[in-house]
């Protein structure tokens, strides 16, 4: 489960929460605002005070969850998104923790190409995923952001970049918005999927997203949730909601998910 289901909660009472359930053994820790359920200028005793936490609700950290937009055009911006990212590694291995839920960009700049924006995101996530796979922790890019869900741009970034390092974050409620045939995008990802945000689609409310609760969207779950069992997937299956009516929505989907095994 994601902090981000309960993004104004402090550290102590979001991994308190998150244990209640009893379903979870591992959570996503947030690292922007609104929730900065970890942070990189933690001390050592705050990292134990955390770690006992954590233990003490039965959890581990599935994935942290930072703030990362490689959309950058110049040296500043670029050197400053990779040492942002490599600080979030270096948190992670505090924790013991081997994912590291990333944006590739967010915001698409008005004015650049195609092939401008993703040479400005390689040119970010490759120095980042040496340092990663010199420290053992997966840089896991999010299909989210204007920049994420679109098919051909995150496509061409999984070519340019090779690495068994960087891997995707699998956000179910995003696919249908990036390719009419998502159940075959899936398929054609699923060897890079090492984390997930499971979360279902619903049609829209006044022009915005609406949540709902695993199952109860347009999603054909069963059949995602079918193709990463066939190609291996080992990782969390990590529930994601935002704010108001988490607890809801995460009851359930564990009810729901239970439902289908």
């Amino acid at each position: 489960c994601s902090t981000w289901c309960f993004n104004t909660m402090s550290p102590e009472e979001v991994y308190t929460q998150i244990g209640s359930y009893d379903a979870f053994q591992g959570v996503e820790a947030v690292t922007h605002p609104p929730s900065f359920h970890l942070s990189v200028q933690w001390t050592d005793d705050r990292v134990e005070e955390i770690k006992k936490v954590l233990a003490n609700n039965g959890l581990e950290l599935s994935a942290v969850s930072p703030a990362t937009d490689f959309l950058q055009f110049d040296e500043d911006g670029k050197n400053a998104q990779i040492h942002h990212t490599m600080a979030h590694i270096d948190l992670a291995r505090r924790f013991g923790c081997r994912q590291l839920r990333i944006f590739a960009g967010g915001r698409v700049p008005e004015g650049r190409g195609r092939k401008e924006m993703i040479d400005a995101v390689v040119a970010c996530l490759e120095p980042a995923a040496e340092y990663a796979a010199d420290r053992g922790v997966v840089l896991s890019i999010e299909n989210h952001g204007q920049f994420g869900r679109v098919y051909d741009l995150i496509s061409a970034v999984f070519e340019a970049v090779q690495s068994p390092w960087v891997g995707m974050t699998l956000h179910t409620g995003g696919v249908e918005r990036m390719r009419g045939d998502y159940l075959e995008m899936v398929r054609e990802f699923a060897p890079r999927i090492t984390h997930m945000h499971l979360n279902d689609s619903a049609p829209p409310s006044g022009g915005r997203p609406r949540q709902c609760a695993v199952g109860e969207g347009t999603l054909d779950m069963p059949a995602i949730l079918a193709i990463l069992d066939e190609t291996g997937y080992d990782g969390y299956y990590n529930l994601e909601f935002g704010g108001d009516g988490s607890d809801e929505l995460i009851r359930k989907s564990l009810a729901y998910l239970d439902q289908v095994g």
